[in-house]
């Protein structure tokens, strides 16, 4: 999880926007998975909100922070 944190205090580092987004959608799993629920929440709300985020991610965003909603988080 640190690398990808690192990452994305930096998004100038990364390629392109994708990778953003690819970063945030696996530091929320992550998250998720670890049972840090409130990160997993900034994280997919990042994601939903993210500039230029695709329908498909923005979906897959708004799912992810029903099930954190759901878990409790």
């Amino acid at each position: 999880v640190l690398p990808l944190t690192a990452a994305l205090k930096r998004p100038g580092d990364l390629p392109d926007a994708d990778f953003v987004r690819e970063a945030l959608r696996t530091l929320g799993l992550a998250q998720f998975r670890s049972g840090d629920l409130a990160g997993a929440r900034r994280s997919f709300q990042a994601l939903a909100d993210h500039p230029g985020a695709p329908p498909g991610a923005r979906l897959e965003a708004a799912d992810w922070l029903e099930r954190v909603a759901w878990q409790g988080g």
